[in-house]
């Protein structure tokens, strides 16, 4: 049974690096491709050995080296071998540069030998006899995996020999090899490093091309030579030397000509022309500089090309504007029409710099009657991977549609006439910023609008495209204010659920999901028809194209952000699925197998399903489908009780780790009845009770009987969680076995993939959406107050303040120590646990909440991370809990104050937060927090979130913590406290006082962001020229 691709790979990858030792990637790639090679022309000899077109020996074999496993000799016998290979096919010095032998790389003795029988042992558990040589298949997937990974590892200097795929993909498309490439056109790379480049130009050509590359450094050289027969072009030219002094493909004293070039040479190279004695032409367009190559490998591809020629070569930015001679040399190049293109590419996408660089693109075919240069702006266009940029599969799309369609978009590309180049102003400098400005536009702010008032209506106009796709949405949420300008008509907060709720955004939706679902309907027949002789990039390319072109007319979505999403989901699941139907068909694929467990390779895969426990336990992988999906299909029932189940746990574990905190410190009863992690067990539990019971201790024996009732209960409810999950795994698996092929394409296609990616486009709508009300919000609080209603409002609020702080001082204020106006009356001691009850916690993880589910959920690390002590629930964004995991759950009300019940730092000991409001569908308590309900007759509302506060309570929380393994806040802790509390009116005026500050904190904090906002506004008009200075003329 098939292995995923990507588990193949990284497993392979994994085993090879970990057996590296301190060998650098750069040396180590000899060797490891040098087996790959072995391996791949061994399997393929026993396939067919009259149609491949290396002769594998006798004692010249994979077989041979895998016999040698353990032999002391074994680095000896593996040269040997490959020397046999080698010999018989004209490959010395070519696939024979490894010395399998070398003590200094591999080790001396046993740590040679184990190295080596491990690294054949690896190899042997690939593959390749049913591998073709289109360039989507075992081999050249594995090969392409480890280069990127060797590139990757073998630092900036070594890491040349490599040009990641996405962008050799780029070259080939913009040059023009494609479907209609015939096989005996030429495709020709003057520095062709490893040949990958080579390969996928030639792969875009369905029949193949005819290659020929040269490559200066020998082991390349070498690598380049393997690639090619890896891939299948045996037949491939590719000669070792310098291109620039010393060319291979000569005719006389003049180079051979190609149909097309595609080259990533070194960059700025000093002693390009160190020999040079015959320059065959090239430098007819000037001579470049004697210590930078750039435009001798250029000009090396221009003088190499057919009359009807194109080329495609990766430079540094700065041959688009240097001067001297590579300025005179770029003139005459755009006089005579040669160059085409120019296509800017992100930075840190190459394995051999960081700069980033440009592809220019070099055409002879009417040359001369070329009018302009189409210029591209690619730089922002990336995704991170590790430490470098590599380009999206959105992003090559893209990039090859606007470039060979020749679209000009905004900020992004345009034909730029050779009228402007050549403009005294420019004078002949192709630097792209010069002619299109990829900068996002400034965000104006709108001096008036500060000053006086309303959205300004230009930042409205600005967000057409959403008004057009939502018609009646700006007049919903925006009323006029004066001419140019609007209000926001609903609050800030209220903006989100308005535009979600907008029908526009309704039909967008439905428009998106229908188009995804006939576009899926329409491709069906076709993914139902896999088998092993489909080709997985055609199948790709065919499906992505039909979707980018559905999505090319739908407002607002980027169609090249909807083909990522299909993309980026290729690449992480569906290839791997497509490879395993070819390889195993419907049903073969879909059958479980064992986890791969091997001790030798330190390989242990993460089972998809565990049947039994302990020694005997069975582990199993389900590549193609997952148990989740065959339970959601044919067990829904059960494992809704599973969740039953184990919400009942959760409970039982909850209470029981409330009352272990609360009588299981080191100051509480059942002290002796907890383990080092403050955890009851039985055992323990039962000592302490037959101690009791002895000595006629009645309240720690009925404390203990209640804890051993909550250890029992919690027993019981994980035995009851445990057999359910267990039969409805047995069940799982055993469903796996009666599946028929219809059931295995139905899980597949319509739950897997069409579910999958009906979601992902769901996704996208959202994030364009959420652009829109981030856009929206931004503006509605940065215009909601004008300059002179803050300092209104502030100078009010801080006469307030004034007011109370003469009153009292603030020293007495904070301390306590001075009673507000009006009020005289003593501060009775007040018992806590006589004046509250407690809302029922309900204990979910983070990952069993979501963002779509209706109750609200208030988790104890949203407490420790507030700054704020209330909690505006209505409004507030928050995790949801889905209704099956909220049974017995308590709600919270208005007023309740929450405490978080643990805490690592003592500042957040007795952090609590009080709720000022519940939305409809609830609120409830979560994970670690505790929910006191006060007799609002005893403590008013708006009082309680400063109880954290007042010192007796703050103080008496930390003691009683202090004592215990970790810093708890309990339920009893809380009861037991006793502090002063002033009568009902007086809170209130307190919190009164209180609140005033907080304004006059808000209103302050506001004013300064609002002269922030206004000191840009005036710095835009200024150096904008929109507002001129009066200037007042010389006395």
């Amino acid at each position: 049974m098939a292995l995923k691709k990507s588990d193949l790979y990284s497993s392979l990858w994994a085993s090879c690096d970990q057996l590296r030792g301190g060998m650098d990637a750069g040396q180590y790639k000899d060797y490891i491709l040098t087996l790959l090679f072995v391996k791949y022309v061994s399997d393929k000899a026993k396939t067919n050995r009259d149609a491949s077109l290396i002769e594998v020996p006798e004692g010249g074999s994979f077989d041979d080296m895998l016999a040698a496993k353990g032999d002391k000799e074994i680095g000896d016998r593996f040269n040997k071998i490959i020397a046999k290979l080698a010999e018989a096919n004209d490959l010395r010095n070519v696939i024979d540069q490894a010395d399998f032998n070398d003590e200094e790389k591999l080790g001396k003795g046993k740590e040679m030998q184990d190295r080596l029988s491990k690294l054949v042992t690896i190899f042997n558990d690939l593959d390749f006899r049913g591998s073709r040589a289109e360039g989507d298949d075992l081999l050249g997937d594995a090969y392409e995996y480890l280069m990127r990974h060797f590139a990757t590892e073998s630092g900036k200097s070594k890491g040349q020999f490599y040009t990641p795929a996405e962008v050799s993909r780029i070259l080939a498309k913009v040059v023009g090899i494609g479907p209609n490439t015939r096989q005996d056109q030429t495709v020709y790379d003057p520095a062709c490093g490893s040949g990958s480049l080579l390969l996928k130009a030639a792969a875009e050509a369905p029949r193949g091309m005819t290659i020929y590359g040269q490559e200066k450094d020998n082991a390349t050289w070498a690598l380049s030579k393997m690639n090619m027969i890896l891939h299948g072009n045996e037949i491939a030219e590719i000669e070792k030397g310098d291109t620039i002094t010393s060319p291979q493909f000569t005719k006389g004293d003049h180079l051979r000509t190609f149909d097309y070039i595609v080259m990533n040479p070194p960059f700025s190279v000093k002693s390009w022309n160190n020999g040079l004695e015959n320059d065959y032409g090239r430098f007819e367009y000037g001579r470049p500089p004697e210590k930078n190559g750039d435009y001798a490998f250029l000009l090396h591809a221009l003088t190499s090309l057919k009359s009807t020629g194109k080329a495609a070569i990766i430079l540094p930015h700065g041959v688009l504007f240097r001067g001297n001679a590579e300025a005179t040399i770029r003139t005459r190049l755009l006089k005579q029409g040669f160059i085409k293109g120019i296509i800017g590419l992100p930075a840190n996408l190459f394995y051999g710099t960081g700069i980033p660089a440009c592809v220019v693109i070099l055409e002879k075919e009417n040359a001369q009657a070329r009018t302009g240069v189409f210029m591209i702006d690619a730089s922002k266009g990336f995704m991170k991977d590790g430490n470098k940029n590599r380009l999206r599969s959105q992003d090559l799309h893209k990039v090859v549609d606007t470039f060979n369609k020749q679209i000009e978009i905004d900020r992004y590309s345009r034909m730029v006439p050779m009228s402007e180049i050549a403009n005294p102003k420019n004078d002949y400098n192709l630097n792209i910023p010069r002619y299109i400005d990829s900068s996002e536009p400034e965000d104006l702010q709108d001096l008036s609008a500060h000053l006086h008032g309303g959205i300004p209506d230009r930042d409205l106009d600005a967000l057409q495209n959403y008004w057009d796709a939502f018609p009646q949405l700006r007049s919903q949420i925006f009323a006029p204010n004066r001419p140019g300008y609007s209000d926001l008509a609903v609050d800030v907060s209220a903006v989100q659920q308005a535009i979600f709720d907008a029908p526009g955004f309704h039909k967008l939706r439905d428009e998106a999901t229908g188009i995804v679902e006939d576009w899926f309907a329409s491709h069906r027949n076709a993914l139902a028809s896999i088998t092993a002789d489909t080709k997985p990039n055609d199948l790709i390319a065919t499906v992505s194209d039909d979707l980018l072109a559905r999505f090319t007319p739908m407002p607002l979505l980027d169609e090249y952000d909807v083909y990522e999403q299909l993309m980026t989901y290729w690449h992480d699941t569906m290839h791997d699925d497509v490879y395993l139907l070819m390889a195993d068909g419907w049903q073969g694929a879909a059958k479980p197998r064992l986890a791969i467990v091997d001790k030798e390779r330190s390989l242990s895969e993460t089972p998809d399903l565990v049947i039994g426990s302990g020694k005997t336990a069975k582990k199993y992988k389900m590549d193609l489908i997952p148990p989740q999906l065959v339970v959601a299909r044919y067990f829904a029932g059960e494992q809704a009780e599973v969740d039953d189940f184990n919400v009942t746990l959760a409970a039982a574990t909850a209470a029981l780790d409330v009352h272990a905190m609360e009588h299981g410190s080191d100051e509480g009863l059942l002290r002796e009845s907890t383990n080092d992690k403050g955890k009851y067990t039985q055992q323990l539990v039962n000592a302490v009770i037959k101690e009791a019971k002895a000595s006629h201790d009645s309240e720690t024996l009925a404390c203990a009987q209640e804890a051993l009732a909550l250890v029992k209960a919690e027993a019981d409810a994980k035995k009851a969680a445990k057999e359910a999950q267990t039969a409805l795994d047995i069940a799982t698996l055993s469903k796996y076995g009666e599946l028929t092929v219809a059931d295995v394409e139905h899980l597949v296609l319509d739950h897997k993939w069409a579910m999958t990616l009906r979601a992902c486009t769901a996704n996208e709508i959202v994030a364009v959406v959420s652009a829109l009300i981030a856009r929206v919000q931004l503006l509605g609080g940065r215009y909601h107050a004008t300059l002179a209603e803050i300092d209104e409002e502030l100078n009010e609020a801080r006469h307030e303040l004034a007011d109370s702080f003469r009153l009292m001082g603030v020293a007495d204020l904070v301390s306590g120590k001075h009673r507000l106006p009006g009020f005289s009356d003593p501060w009775p001691s007040t018992r806590l646990g006589d004046h509250v009850t407690y809302v029922k916690t309900v204990a979910l993880s983070r990952a069993q909440l979501d963002s779509e589910s209706a109750t609200r959920y208030l988790h104890y690390g949203d407490i420790h991370t507030s700054e704020a002590i209330y909690l505006d629930a209505a409004t507030a964004s928050m995790p949801r809990a889905r209704p099956g995991l909220l049974k017995n759950a308590g709600h919270l009300e208005l007023g309740d104050l929450v405490f978080a019940d643990a805490s690592e730092d003592p500042a957040g000991v007795g952090k609590s937060i009080e709720i000022t409001s519940v939305p409809p569908e609830g609120l409830v308590p979560g994970l670690h927090t505790i929910a006191a309900r006060f007799d609002k007759s005893v403590i008013a509302d708006g009082y309680k979130a400063y109880l954290q506060f007042i010192p007796e309570f703050r103080d008496a929380l930390l003691r009683l913590a202090a004592g215990t393994k970790v810093l708890a806040t309990t339920r009893s802790y809380i009861s037991s406290l006793t502090i002063r509390l002033p009568s009902i009116p007086e809170q209130k005026a307190i919190v009164e006082v209180l609140q005033r500050t907080n304004r006059e904190i808000d209103l302050s904090q506001k004013r300064l962001a609002k002269s922030k906002d206004i000191q840009v506004a005036m710095r835009q008009e200024l150096l904008n020229g929109r507002t001129r200075l009066a200037v007042e003329p010389p006395l």
